[in-house]
């Protein structure tokens, strides 16, 4: 029974000698961004990504929607047309959608002809940076002659520049050319960009995480390599996948990483998704990866296969204020639409945050900017930060957040049967798992 009361079960971590309590997470009672009919982002909203604009004072949003159905079978674009829209916030919580249309958009006869689609934004408080899947339409090799992209459908990772946010300048061709990829991710750390993207290598579809390095401008980027492959932990059995990317100024393990694991069964002609997971772990160098704990900070069922759509979260994007985490996510409604929602390493709802010590993925050894705006504010002097108390003493394998958490045991967060946001605790159980119809 109460696997069908609650599509999410929510794990509380067992205490290990030398391992240290991770944070909580606790979901926002409301929704930042729900699709709206008759708009053009009325089949849902995903993929958000979050900057801080901070001379501006305004939090900035960038998702992904799908604004044409797909074409049907022997058209042009066989999964429909998705482009980027634009929402703003004065505080992270409430959100107004751009009325004038989508700041993204698929150009024809370009190597995201069809599909701009999983955004991840760094705004350097002079120019917005955009990452995102990129996909051109499924004749791609009748075009003559072939483009320098080639033929595959999914093309690669393609970039973006703005001055303001609103109007963009995409790169020609994909920064990086990839087929079976997605979720690219990206933080700076001392001057390097550094991403990590989903990918399989493999025929049967599996996905483990890759990380290519930028030493420049975030346009060049070296060969990507495996970083994290699944089976280290059971929640993470057999794939791995949604990397997304926070940075922080400690000399040890400055970066973060949030990532979700799925464990599946079955060949990889009818593979079918048990469960589907999101867990943390620390790097000193993006290469390897210690995770806090090996439980999960949320664990869904995907049981039952039939009935309201499942409600494990799709996409997210995670924003680091100090020690604290924000993690926008979507998930879907009870038509399937996908909505955006938050959820963050406080305890208890808030109401507002602490936004000068806000960081949007730019780092330097030692020094926390907050938000960057090259580490000086208006008057020149260094920003109000406090120094590096953020400093590691945890072994790798406990929570190198630096914070001190005092708090009770770690609890998890979860979604209801409703699919609203609650922050209701279940104990450790035993899964029912049944299986259900892999949906990507």
């Amino acid at each position: 029974m109460l696997n069908r009361l609650f599509h999410a079960l929510i794990w509380t971590a067992i205490a290990l000698p030398g391992v240290a309590a991770a944070q909580d997470l606790t979901v926002h009672a409301e929704w930042m961004v729900a699709p709206v009919a008759d708009t053009y982002y009325a089949s849902g909203v995903g993929s958000p990504t979050v900057a801080y604009d901070k001379k501006a004072d305004l939090w900035v949003m960038y998702f992904e929607t799908q604004f044409e159905p797909a074409d049907p079978p022997g058209g042009t674009c066989d999964e429909g047309q998705w482009g980027l829209g634009r929402a703003t916030s004065t505080d992270g919580l409430h959100w107004v959608v751009d009325p004038d249309g989508l700041r993204i958009l698929p150009e024809p006869g370009s190597y995201y002809s069809c599909v701009a689609a999983h955004p991840k934004v760094i705004f350097d408080g002079k120019k917005w940076h955009l990452w995102f899947k990129a996909q051109q339409q499924s004749t791609g090799c009748g075009a003559d002659p072939v483009p320098s992209w080639g033929c595959k459908e999914v093309t690669g990772v393609g970039y973006a520049e703005s001055d303001d946010g609103i109007n963009w300048v995409v790169t020609p061709e994909p920064i990086l050319n990839l087929s079976t990829f997605g979720f690219p991710a990206v933080t700076k750390v001392d001057g390097v960009y550094r991403m990590l993207l989903s990918y399989s290598n493999t025929a049967n579809g599996v996905y483990e995480l890759w990380e290519s390095v930028s030493t420049d401008d975030g346009v060049t980027w070296t060969t990507p390599q495996a970083v994290i492959q699944p089976g280290f932990a059971t929640w993470v059995e057999d794939e791995i996948y949604n990397p997304a990317l926070a940075c922080r100024p400690s000399s040890n393990n400055p970066y973060i990483l949030w990532a979700g694991g799925r464990n599946s069964e079955g060949p990889p002609s009818a593979r079918v998704i048990k469960t589907a997971g999101l867990g943390r772990a620390y790097s000193q160098d993006a290469l390897t990866w210690p995770w806090d704990v090996h439980n999960p900070y949320v664990l869904w069922n995907l049981d039952p296969p039939s009935g309201p759509p499942d409600r494990d979260w799709r996409h997210w994007d995670v924003v680091r204020i100090k020690g604290d985490y924000l993690l926008y996510f979507s998930q879907r409604n009870d038509d399937g639409l996908n909505r955006i929602g938050l959820a963050y390493t406080y305890v208890g709802q808030q109401a507002n945050f602490l936004e000068n010590r806000i960081n949007d993925k730019i780092c330097q050894i030692g020094l926390d900017t907050g938000s960057p705006d090259t580490g000086i504010n208006d008057s020149g002097a260094p920003d109000d930060t406090d120094p590096d108390t953020d400093v590691d003493t945890d072994v790798p394998s406990s929570d190198t957040d630096g914070d001190t958490d005092t708090g009770p045991p770690e609890k998890k967060c979860g979604c209801d049967s409703s699919g609203g946001p609650t922050s209701a605790l279940l104990p450790l159980a035993l899964l029912a798992l049944a299986r259900r119809r892999r949906r990507d």
